[in-house]
């Protein structure tokens, strides 16, 4: 895939957001609910994903909004 001529933000949040997003698309298309084994593997793939945007200063509001929760964080 060429990427050369996409918009990539270099805004944290965004970029964590479009991964929200296509996960959760994911979900509803790929990983059906209520099988054991695909809510493992939901659950691995969130928690992953989770720990990612707290190891960036970032957390998911109960509305589904991110916000900074490490104020001190210098962005990159």
């Amino acid at each position: 895939m060429d990427i050369s001529n996409m918009y990539i933000s270099s805004d944290i949040p965004d970029s964590l957001e479009v991964i929200w997003d296509a996960l959760y698309a994911m979900r509803e298309d790929l990983i059906p609910e209520g099988d054991e084994s695909y809510d493992k593997q939901w659950g691995d793939i969130c928690f992953a994903m989770n720990r990612i945007t707290t190891e960036l200063g970032y957390d998911l509001c109960s509305n589904g909004d991110l916000v900074c929760v490490k104020p001190e964080r210098e962005e990159v």
